[in-house]
């Protein structure tokens, strides 16, 4: 039994004949792998597009744990904003508890 993503298409891309990912021509949510000679079964998911409220929504309810960069696929950014992140939050707590302890 075959699955629908192992039959290749038979018409080329429509504006190139060059390698390279084009638009599936049988399914359009997929790039499809095209050698210059014909479809290869190499296929790709276009990724949707990440939505901005999603992403300002994760930071008021997890931004402490960059929710919202690891979303927005920027996981480097993402630590660096977690460390500073807390660094700041214990470096207030350290200034608050030593103004109170002089107090």
């Amino acid at each position: 039994m075959t699955s629908q993503y192992e039959q290749l298409p038979r018409s080329a891309p429509a504006v190139t004949a060059e390698p390279g990912w084009h638009p599936d021509p049988g399914y359009p949510k997929y790039l499809r792998y095209w050698d210059g000679t014909g479809w290869t079964a190499h296929t790709y998911k276009i990724p949707r597009d990440k939505r901005v409220w999603v992403a300002y929504l994760l930071f008021l309810l997890l931004g402490g744990l960059a929710a919202h960069r690891f979303y927005l696929r920027r996981p480097v950014s993402a630590v660096g904003f977690i460390v500073l992140y807390w660094i700041g939050v214990a470096g207030t707590t350290a200034v608050i508890e030593s103004v109170r302890t002089s107090a």
